[in-house]
């Protein structure tokens, strides 16, 4: 990883904020803390976050709120619930808005670890997939103005860019 991931913490109760903020960073992430869902609104907005570790609970602004409003956002971190009071229709409804992962505090710093990894893992897959899609959409658009059913005369009939390869006359892709 040539970057840290950054992490969000967000949770009402300032030892456990202090907590997770330890282990994170120990095993080598940025960590950044919010105390409310709110405060975690501001931050999403202000920079670059890979991953939310987001208690349910809080007064104010639910966890379920912040979830709705982190998958509404332009590229979206993992989110990751970590709250005392799971149920099982809350475990559903983080599931449905997007979470990665839902586990129960007290948890133990290797499994918290492990899903943090996970999600980062996930989220990295779904960035991948997107740039993918946007060069495909971005090679599409410059074949498009003039796409003739047989090639003008001095253009090739392939199309190289950025590692793909479009047969202009057929419009397929070709792997190599």
């Amino acid at each position: 990883m040539t970057e840290k991931a950054c992490i969000l913490i967000v949770d009402d109760e300032a030892a456990i904020r202090f907590f997770l903020s330890e282990e994170i960073s120990r095993a080598g992430y940025t960590v950044l803390t919010a105390a409310s869902g709110e405060e975690a609104i501001v931050q999403l907005q202000k920079g670059h976050i890979d991953l939310i570790l987001l208690d349910l609970q809080m007064s104010g602004m639910s966890g379920l709120q912040v979830m709705e409003e982190v998958k509404n956002s332009h590229m979206p971190p993992a989110v990751i619930i970590l709250t005392a009071h799971a149920t099982f229709d809350s475990a559903v409804d983080a599931m449905r808005l997007g979470g990665s992962d839902y586990l129960k505090k007290p948890c133990d710093a290797a499994e918290l670890l492990s899903s943090v990894e996970k999600g980062l893992s996930k989220r990295r897959a779904a960035l991948r997939r997107q740039e993918m899609l946007r060069l495909i959409e971005e090679t599409a658009h410059q074949l498009q103005p003039s796409a003739p059913s047989q090639p003008e005369p001095g253009r090739s009939r392939f199309l190289e860019k950025r590692g793909l390869l479009l047969d202009t006359e057929e419009g397929t892709e070709i792997r190599g």
